[in-house]
């Protein structure tokens, strides 16, 4: 007969062996405040006992190490506030959490020390908790600084920000010529970054800078964020010899650039704005942009809403194959002339799918191009495009399309290398393709979801044998039919969706100072 081991006996056992396997899970928690001394106020801070930033900048963080931000922490101009010593690990990061109410902030930061510099630190992550803010008071136009300035920059591989309000980096208004530099958060050489989700970022030069100088990135996921009143929302590339291995960029929404303008031309806008321009530098992996919201005011000095820029096929890298899907692009105002296209790549070889475009500004000599493929062999499948000068303007030599509808465009409505039609037949047999697709009002709601007896509803291709997971769902999250056809744009028709696109939440720039 076996001996009975006692139920006690063994859960301790398993205690110590788990003990002895699973990697550390608490850290040291610390409280940071302006001054030293027990905190009052803010929701885990309140009674506590706080250090300075300078305390802190002389301490070595450990993995699992928390360290929450309490109330108002206000430096000096160009300072560097919070610096990171020490690294995270997998499963265990180094967390900077932002208490209820907590702000970080200076007249303007430095632009090569940082707000927060990571000083090289991997797996750390940035939460702003519910309402947490970092930013500037006193830099932009008409303001006591005009200087360049990133609020967080220098951390190492597996690095995330989220739920954190990046504000007024450079408060920019139409006319100025200043505020070149002024980065939100700008990355260089590392991996398995994910930004977002929850981040609000507003009023900078650039929103997100990812420059792969003379570094090889990867893993980059830029998700779940609101842009606002800034000049290149996302921009990755910056000097050669470099190679970026995959890039997710989804469920973001982006609104209204026309601050940037400034009569120098020195601004040029875009939602996403990625280049290999010269040699070594290269773009490969799995590279998409879905599900993006992208409306408002791209101002007169926009190149696009997306810029894939690899210097017209000449000697730059190479830009690997892009997928751009379930997105929604509108260019709302008319005072701007044309520009590259909404959507303009100089790659070659990607794939342009269910995606609605619409220039509802743009008459005339101010209407953009819808898209512009500079590069050749695209695949541009169940889009549906509105207004627009052109359509589709083929620089390249070859196009693959099928299954789109274009509607209230100005004439001519396409180009296909020198050949320029004013009808959908004539197109069709310019670049011998697109025999599938429709010229008709695609009747959307003003969420631009398809209405009940919309032509588009039905009209598209089945794209689940080319295996984007992500595409088998539509800008909402309803999927679409495994089997049989699909419905053309961002929106499925069993979507529901009936309002409009919402702006950008969170704060919009406003400068908040105790």
């Amino acid at each position: 007969m076996k001996k009975r081991i006692p139920v006690f006996i063994l859960a301790a056992a398993y205690f110590v062996v788990c003990l002895a396997t699973a990697p550390q899970l608490f850290g040291t928690t610390r409280y940071i405040a302006q001054s030293a001394g027990t905190f009052s106020g803010g929701k885990a801070c309140n009674g506590q006992t706080a250090i300075t930033p300078s305390t802190f900048n002389g301490i070595t963080n450990s993995p699992g190490d928390v360290n929450y931000i309490c109330g108002t922490i206000t430096g000096s101009a160009n300072s560097n506030l919070l610096s990171i010593q020490g690294n995270g690990a997998s499963g265990n990061p180094i967390t900077i959490l932002w208490d209820t109410g907590a702000i970080l902030q200076a007249p303007y930061f430095s632009s090569s020390l940082y707000g927060i510099s990571g000083n090289g630190a991997a797996y750390v992550i940035l939460d702003g908790g519910t309402n947490g803010i970092i930013q500037n008071t006193a830099n932009g136009t008409g303001k006591t600084y005009q200087q360049a300035s990133t609020l967080i920059g220098g951390f190492g591989s597996n690095f995330t920000v989220k739920n954190l309000s990046i504000l007024n980096v450079y408060v920019h208004t139409i006319n100025d010529g200043n505020g070149d530099a002024a980065w939100g958060i700008y990355l260089q050489g590392q991996s398995n970054v994910v930004i977002g989700p929850g981040n609000t970022i507003t009023q900078c030069d650039v929103g997100i800078m990812d420059d792969w100088t003379n570094a090889n990135n990867s893993n980059l996921t830029i998700q779940g964020n609101h842009f606002s009143a800034t000049n290149q929302d996302i921009q990755l590339g910056f000097y050669p010899a470099g190679t970026f291995t995959n890039v997710n960029i989804y469920g973001n929404d982006a609104t209204n650039w026309v601050n940037w303008d400034e009569p120098g031309n020195g601004y040029h806008h875009n939602f996403v704005h990625a280049f290999t321009n010269l040699p070594g530098a290269n773009l490969t992996g799995t590279l998409q942009i879905y599900n993006n919201k992208v409306i408002g005011d791209i101002g007169a000095h926009a190149t696009s809403m997306i810029f894939l820029e690899n210097n017209n096929g000449g000697s730059g890298g190479t830009m690997g194959t892009w997928y751009i899907f379930n997105n929604i692009f509108n260019k709302t105002n008319a005072n701007v002339p044309t520009s590259s296209g909404i959507v303009a790549p100089q790659s070659d070889n990607g794939f342009l799918l269910n995606n609605t475009i619409i220039d509802a500004g743009g008459t005339g000599g101010n209407a953009f191009n819808c898209v512009n493929f500079y590069g050749t062999g695209w695949t541009m499948k169940n889009n549906v495009l509105i207004g627009c000068g052109t359509y589709v303007y083929q620089e390249g030599s070859s196009i693959t399309a099928t299954n789109n509808d274009y509607y209230g465009a100005a004439s001519p409505q396409w180009i296909f290398r020198s050949t320029w039609s004013s009808s959908l037949s004539s197109w069709q047999a310019s670049c011998n393709c697109d025999s599938s697709s429709i010229a008709t009002n695609p009747n959307l709601t003003t969420s631009y979801a398809p209405n009940t007896g919309s032509p588009v509803i039905g009209a598209g291709q089945n794209l689940t044998s080319l295996g984007i997971a992500a595409l088998t769902s539509d800008i909402a999250g309803s999927p679409r039919p495994g089997s049989g056809a699909w419905t053309l744009g961002a929106y499925g028709s069993g979507s529901g969706s009936t309002t409009g696109p919402l702006p950008p939440t969170g704060l919009t720039g406003t400068v908040i100072a105790k």
